[in-house]
């Protein structure tokens, strides 16, 4: 099960360096190694857990706490989890957490092309390609199309 610690103040936690941060410092944030992301809301974190994604630590909202999330905490064996009142979350964080719950997790090293390429024969191609938006509608559109890979 997680280590649940309460939360009062941002400076109590491993949050303040990762809230303080960009996604593209996120990304870089264990360099050399890989980087880390934040996840929220309960079905994401457990999508992630899923896929093999190691979570480093938890920010929780106590209200929100329910079945699901504590069936994720009892499954992550060690690992912080973070809980405040909601209005001490929004001071911490900068904004009001719909969700309940935030998930600052280990991103996997990225492959090569070649690995994303072998045996692809339709492939999307982006540069320099900045919007969050833009982005996610590119991805659910090359999945539609059935594409074989989209690189970056």
């Amino acid at each position: 099960m997680a280590q649940t610690v309460e939360l009062h103040a941002l400076n109590e936690s491993e949050w303040q360096s990762f809230l303080n941060c960009s996604e593209p410092q996120l990304l870089h944030f264990h360099e050399p190694e890989t980087g880390i992301f934040i996840a929220e809301s309960p079905n994401v974190i457990a999508r992630a857990l899923h896929a093999g994604y190691q979570p480093l630590s938890f920010l929780i909202d106590k209200k929100q706490m329910n079945a699901q999330l504590q069936q994720i905490l009892d499954a992550c064996d060690g690992v912080p989890a973070y809980l405040a009142d909601t209005e001490t979350l929004q001071t911490i964080t900068g904004f009001h957490m719909t969700r309940g719950v935030l998930c600052a997790m280990q991103r996997f090293e990225l492959p090569d092309m070649q690995t994303v390429c072998a045996g692809a024969s339709r492939i999307v191609l982006l540069e320099n390609v900045m919007n969050p938006t833009n982005l996610g509608a590119i991805f659910r559109s090359a999945a539609a199309l059935e594409m074989d890979a989209v690189l970056l």
